[in-house]
């Protein structure tokens, strides 16, 4: 079937010139169909098996104009997927083989200019293509590519000197070729070109609205501590303002009152300066609370750390509270164990231990228990302060070590706190590299733990 399709193949391409000589000759040029080449003179051109085709074909039709569309289809056939150019390819090639033996007056070449500005067309045109690729080839310098676009389509132009010896086209008119033209239609190029711009505009603008969005939503993210901060810090101020305020009150008032009793003794004034007394010493207690608390966050408050005896700092504290044992009707029962060392700043840890004991008498009722422990336990300091008071609301132990935090800020104030104490207790532990944590039940009582590292020095 194969040998059958080739041999009605060839008929169809001899367009019915039923030559099937084995040598065909046209002057000094034979082909033999055998092996599929030319000879000159019995030198071999070379040829491949598509060239001998185009030659064999030309040879035929030596007498008639020849275009590449129709070697294309005897040679190709119309339902090859070939490319026109390639019959360009393929000629350009031979002409270069028949041109050294006067032979290319058979090849139909691409368009050229001559040395001396002339133009040929030696493969029909209709007159208006040639006019088309005329304007389309104006003013084009040899060397230069250009792109030009041209009654809707855009085409690449290249104009390459002539650089072979043989330039001589035609003899009779001294034709001779000085440049070649190459153009190829670029449409789908560009619109390939375009489809990538657009694409580049697209994501660029995408990216952009990307940006964009995604900057707002990590911009509101990174707003709110920056909120909170804010909001705590005017809380902070409030209630500064509110209890340095009080105190402030109290003596002004009662100032005012002696001033409007001149004559009155001291004897008799006495309930007042206690009152001014107080509401100083209240005050005082808020500023050196404050200071200490303005001195932490800054970095500037430093502790002096040596080796203390924490067993003899604790029972020195207990001694101080030993009076609100009588005044409150409040038992205090403490487990001290002796000797245990730690390198602490011993002026903080006293300021620590005062706090959670002030606390648990503050809020513990008549009648009620305070116990303080201090052990060692697994190369730590332990001390703890349990009472039996009001306790703490579960919703609140996670805010009791805020400044300014009260669970009953009306019931609180009336026991004398400044809601700051926990705060700096809080802040002790924390220089010491130990920790405090906190267990409450409402109306059972509270339980405050401190574990700080037992640290020697060397």
């Amino acid at each position: 079937m194969r040998e059958l399709l080739a041999r009605i193949k060839a008929l169809i391409r001899r367009k019915g010139n039923l030559i099937l000589e084995d040598q065909i000759n046209y002057g000094n040029l034979s082909l033999n169909s055998k092996v599929k080449d030319g000879f000159v003179n019995e030198e071999p051109l070379g040829l491949t098996n598509k060239e001998y085709e185009i030659l064999e074909f030309l040879t035929l039709n030596k007498e008639q104009i020849v275009t590449r569309d129709q070697i294309f289809d005897r040679i190709w056939g119309l339902e090859s997927d070939t490319s026109i150019t390639i019959v360009d390819i393929y000629i350009h090639y031979l002409r270069k083989k028949l041109i050294v033996y006067g032979l290319d007056t058979l090849i139909q070449t691409v368009r050229g200019v001559s040395t001396d500005g002339r133009i040929v067309n030696p493969i029909p045109f209709h007159e208006n293509e040639l006019k088309n690729i005329e304007e389309i080839t104006s003013n084009i310098e040899v060397g230069e590519l250009n792109t030009k676009d041209y009654e809707g389509h855009v085409y690449r132009i290249m104009r390459w000197p002539y650089i072979y010896q043989e330039d001589l086209y035609d003899s009779a008119t001294n034709f001779r070729i000085e440049s070649v033209f190459v153009i190829s239609i670029v449409d789908s190029e560009v619109q390939l070109l375009n489809n990538f711009l657009w694409l580049i505009i697209g994501g660029g603008v995408i990216s952009v609205l990307g940006i964009i969005v995604a900057g707002f939503f990590l911009a509101k993210r990174a707003m709110i501590p920056i909120q909170e901060a804010w909001e705590k810090q005017q809380q902070f101020v409030s209630d500064v303002s509110h209890e340095l305020r009080s105190p402030l009150t109290g003596i002004y008032s009662n100032a005012e009152l002696m001033l409007r009793h001149p004559d009155e003794t001291i004897r008799e004034e006495c309930h007042r300066i206690n009152t001014i007394m107080q509401e100083a010493k209240r005050m005082i207690k808020l500023i050196s609370s404050l200071l200490t608390l303005a001195r932490s966050d800054a970095g500037k408050s430093d502790i002096s750390l040596s080796l203390i005896n924490l067993s003899d700092v604790v029972n020195e504290v207990i001694s101080h509270f030993e009076v609100f044992k009588e005044i409150n009707h409040i038992s205090l029962v403490a487990t001290i164990e002796s000797n245990v060392e730690v390198v602490a700043d011993k002026d903080r840890v006293h300021q620590l231990i005062v706090i959670l004991l002030d606390n648990a008498f503050k809020f513990t009722p008549a009648g009620g228990q305070v116990t303080i422990d201090c052990y060692i336990s697994k190369r730590n300091a332990i001390i703890s302060v349990r009472d039996t008071g009001i306790g703490i609301a579960p919703e609140s132990i996670s805010r009791i070590f805020d400044r300014f935090f009260r669970e009953d800020k009306s019931r609180s104030r009336n026991f004398g706190g400044t809601g700051l104490g926990l705060s700096i207790a809080k802040w002790i532990v924390e220089k010491h590299a130990g920790k405090i944590n906190v267990k409450s039940a409402l109306g059972k009582g509270t339980k405050f733990t401190v574990s700080i590292p037992i640290q020697r020095r060397h």
